[in-house]
């Protein structure tokens, strides 16, 4: 099926989204130092019955270039726009994948009756619970400004994500994602990552909510997750043994099914 690239102009600011596919309506918000591309495992298995939309949020892929905030709700009112510019007749099943999972949390909080589920894929409320993640919220901002995009896709490598790696073909096309961000938007795309706080609002999510779990992340441990279901009233949990953050890659038809099967029950 032939996947459209769409722009939305607002306010002088240009976001690029890929749409896709027909049916009821699925908008997939990628993560930090991705862009919409990250989701090309999964089309294949959802074009056929589901509508996809695919942005790039600011500061990554096509987008960039896009303004000057990267402050979450900004992140969030821009998947707001995209919808109203696709007029869409139905809320959306709303997938957040690490960094999108916390936009789309924005997002539901902000925009609730845009939205039908939510599913939230290898994220958190909030960060820096831990010494090592309060560690990493002090010195990550450093080092990404001191390296930038193309440094940082030099100096990543497929164990950093934890259980199973990556085919070589996917790590390759992951590290080009890298060096399309935009170097300051990474930065300060970081800040707001290790500030985000959705901790007292969780209780307020009334959408049913999936939140997937991979036991051997790295980059975002499965004790975030089960702080996500603890404090979402309609929230379950599910987890892909052997798995690392990259599991969208990895264990892709495990990942599509529980979609899938998710949303059989709300269509």
């Amino acid at each position: 099926m032939k996947m459209e690239l769409h722009t939305l102009n607002n306010n002088k600011e240009t976001i690029y989204y890929k749409a896709t596919g027909q049916g009821s309506p699925v908008l997939l918000v990628h993560g930090y130092l991705a862009n919409g591309d990250m989701y090309a495992p999964i089309i294949p298995y959802l074009e056929n019955q589901y509508q996809l939309i695919i942005p790039d949020i600011r500061g990554h892929g096509r987008s960039s270039q896009v303004g000057s905030s990267m402050d979450i709700k900004e992140l969030a009112k821009d998947l707001y726009w995209i919808l109203e510019n696709l007029n869409l007749k139905e809320p959306v099943h709303l997938v957040g994948y690490s960094k999108g999972g916390i936009i789309s949390q924005q997002f539901v909080k902000d925009f609730p009756e845009y939205v039908k589920t939510l599913t939230l894929c290898c994220t958190f409320a909030y960060k820096p619970l831990s010494i090592k993640e309060k560690m990493e919220k002090s010195m990550a901002p450093y080092i990404i400004k001191r390296l930038g995009a193309k440094g940082l896709a030099r100096y990543v490598f497929k164990g950093m994500s934890g259980g199973m790696e990556m085919k070589d073909e996917d790590w390759q096309a992951y590290k080009k994602m890298i060096t399309m961000c935009d170097d300051e938007k990474i930065y300060l795309g970081v800040r707001t990552i290790m500030n985000f706080d959705s901790r007292d609002w969780l209780k307020n999510i009334r959408q049913p909510t999936l939140v997937i779990s991979s036991k051997e992340d790295l980059v975002v441990p499965p004790h975030h997750q089960e702080f996500l279901v603890a404090n979402i009233p309609n929230a379950r949990l599910r987890s892909i043994e052997g798995a690392g953050h990259a599991l969208i890659y990895t264990h892709t038809e495990k990942f599509v099914n529980l979609l899938l099967n998710f949303w059989a029950e709300f269509d």
